[in-house]
This record gives structure tokens, sequence and C-alpha cells, in this order.
């Protein structure tokens, strides 16, 4: 790769980085709840349920590498600010179990969704998944699944101790999963069908 490449393929990385910070100049619009986190494990729907919150009008902050480097300098306080200029989360750091732990302590009307999906469709789907990168699985079979239901279980258990509302759903699955996530955060439904993407074949 000549250097002029690397240069602009570091000029593309550092924009895509950043982009996400020009949503600080506006205030976000009003909505029935201060923010929804989805926390599910990955690949059970989460990508497909950030494109429907987007569609539903909601300003979405899904994965990103900035964000990531300050959960991973334990910089909460950033974590928090950013719940002021967005309306919903999703992927790491936001379905990290200490970062769902954090918001929901939080005195505010937060809600959370905890997308879930058969255990053996979601392997199969992690493994393909990792597959297509290049990268090798660690841990076997049982013990990935065990870790899943682990996430999932804590997530149930934190938001009933601290009252939180949780919505739990398959949206792989249920053809009302849209309409279960509108109700559930009191918006109108602005499109007919659920998005499917990012499905790993």
């Amino acid at each position: 790769m000549s250097l002029m490449s690397k240069l602009k393929k570091s000029i593309k990385m550092r924009f895509w980085r950043y982009r996400y910070k020009r949503h600080f100049l506006f205030p976000k619009s009003e909505m029935p709840f201060d923010a929804v986190f989805v926390i599910g494990a990955n690949k059970t729907g989460t990508t497909s349920t950030h494109h429907f919150l987007r569609d539903l009008g909601l300003r979405h902050l899904t994965i990103n590498e900035d964000v990531k480097r300050r959960y991973f300098k334990n910089d909460f306080a950033y974590l928090d600010y950013l719940t002021t200029r967005f309306h919903s989360f999703d992927d790491v750091p936001w379905n990290r179990l200490d970062v769902v732990e954090h918001f929901m302590k939080k005195d505010r009307n937060f809600l959370f969704i905890l997308t879930i999906r058969d255990p053996n469709e979601w392997y199969g789907s992690f493994v393909r998944f990792y597959k297509k990168l290049g990268r090798t699985m660690e841990g076997d079979r049982n013990y990935m699944i065990e870790k899943k239901a682990h996430h999932d279980a804590t997530c149930i258990s934190l938001a009933k101790q601290n009252n939180k509302p949780l919505l739990i759903v398959d949206v792989t699955k249920d053809s009302e999963a849209g309409r279960k996530i509108a109700n559930f955060l009191n918006v109108p439904v602005k499109i007919a069908k659920f998005p499917h993407v990012n499905r790993t074949k």
C-alpha cells in the first residue's frame, strides 16, 4: 500500500471514528424517555434493532472506536454525557454488563431492550461471523452458549433489582417485534416491516 493510500485510509478511519460528535452541536429531540439501551449480545439482531430505532426517528449511536476507547479508560462520565446527545445505543460498550448495571442504577427514565435468540442459531451465526472475519473462536460451543445465557440472566436480574423497564424480544423470529418495541418506547410506528440486516450466511 502506497503512502498516499495509507494516508487516505487513516483520514477516512478518523472521519468515521469521530463523525458521531457532530451531534454534540444540537440537542436531541424530546422523547417519552431519556434513553434506550439495546443490551442483547452480538448476533441477536442488535444491528436490525438499531436500524429500526433510527427508522422510528431516534438519534442512535452504535459501536464506535472512540467511544470504546473512552470506555476501556473507565470514562463513564463520558458515557453519561452521550445519553444527553443520543436517544438510543447498542453494541459495545453499551451491552457490557458493567455498563448495563451503571445505567440501570441511574435515577433517570432509561429503558432497556434485551434481544434474545435461540442458543443454537445464535452460536451458528456467531461462528460464521467470526469465520468471515478470519478470526478463530475462543472457547467451545457449550462455554459460549453458557456465557451468553449468563449475560441474559444478569440483565434480567439487574432490571428487577433496579426496577427498570426491560423488553425481552427475539427480533429474528417475532413478527410483532417492531410493534412491541414501538409500544415499549411509546412512539408511533413509522415503518410497516422490521428490517433484518447484517445477517451472516
